[in-house]
């Protein structure tokens, strides 16, 4: 037996460290999540192997404004379904709307890489506000 975090070690699974992790953006913001096997404890999907990923924090990031004004502020790091490959990605409206969000992480043993992105109106409420993104922010991550 292996010492070391547990992992999922199924047949054509990629290996994922389960438990507390740890990433940073290309921003400098950090944020924590776990990873936990699908079970009675934790529910996200309904296959046997799968696993589950969980915000712990939320790092703020900026979205540049057309105007030159910074909008931005906490991005709600989605919780949910991590398939067979060690990939969690979810999605939320289209880069060409207003209110659009993306977040990708893709995890294997102890390390991971990812990005996020959102966009939002500068003006809430305003019609046609102008339309501030944050652009592709990448993050690395790690088992703690």
């Amino acid at each position: 037996m292996l010492a070391g975090p547990a992992t999922n070690a199924l047949a054509g699974i990629t290996p994922v460290a389960l438990g507390k992790w740890k990433a940073t953006t290309s921003t400098r913001q950090t944020f924590e999540f776990k990873i936990l096997q699908h079970g009675p404890k934790a529910s996200c999907g309904t296959a046997t192997s799968a696993r589950c990923f969980y915000a712990l924090s939320y790092p703020t990031i900026p979205d540049s404004c057309p105007n030159g004004q910074s909008g931005g502020g906490v991005f709600g790091v989605p919780n949910g379904f991590v398939n067979t490959r060690g990939i969690f990605s979810y999605k939320q409206g289209s880069p060409t709307s207003d209110e659009y969000m993306q977040f990708r992480v893709v995890l294997s043993g102890s390390k991971g890489t990812g990005t996020l992105r959102s966009t939002s109106p500068q003006e809430l409420g305003v019609e046609s506000a102008p339309v501030c993104d944050s652009g592709t922010i990448k993050c690395t991550a790690h088992h703690l």
